[in-house]
């Protein structure tokens, strides 16, 4: 029962009106940021490719692979290139097959620097927050 009590207090059970009403605006605050946040790194994760202007970076990809890498330069106007899209934070499938190491090298900080565009954002929702 004691723990009932409890999270009825955090929840702010206890709290005069104008402390309640002040709790609410908090509240309703943080689900936005959180929601901006979530879009922002979502935003982030799916932009993230690495542009190749030469199929001699490319060793050592199956053709699969490097059809797919065409076809979404292509999507992208970026004719006579390939597009690798990242998909992990830092595992990339293609870094397996991979054979040139300094495309390795790009692939995968291309990968792990991709976050910085949404933590950037953060420092300016931060900003934002009253308190």
């Amino acid at each position: 029962m004691e723990y009932y009590y409890q999270k009825f207090e955090l929840a702010g059970a206890k709290l005069s009106d104008t402390d309640k009403d002040q709790f609410k605006k908090l509240n309703q605050l943080e689900a936005s940021l959180d929601a901006r946040f979530s879009d922002q790194l979502l935003a982030a994760t799916k932009s993230g490719a690495l542009v190749i202007n030469d199929l001699n970076e490319l060793q050592g990809l199956p053709k699969r692979t490097l059809d797919a890498a065409a076809q979404k330069a292509k999507a992208d106007n970026l004719d006579g290139k390939w597009v690798i899209a990242l998909r992990n934070t830092t595992q990339q499938p293609d870094l397996q097959f991979q054979s040139n190491r300094a495309t390795r090298q790009k692939l995968f900080e291309a990968s792990w620097n991709r976050q910085s565009i949404a933590w950037i954002s953060v420092a300016a929702i931060r900003k934002s927050v009253p308190c």
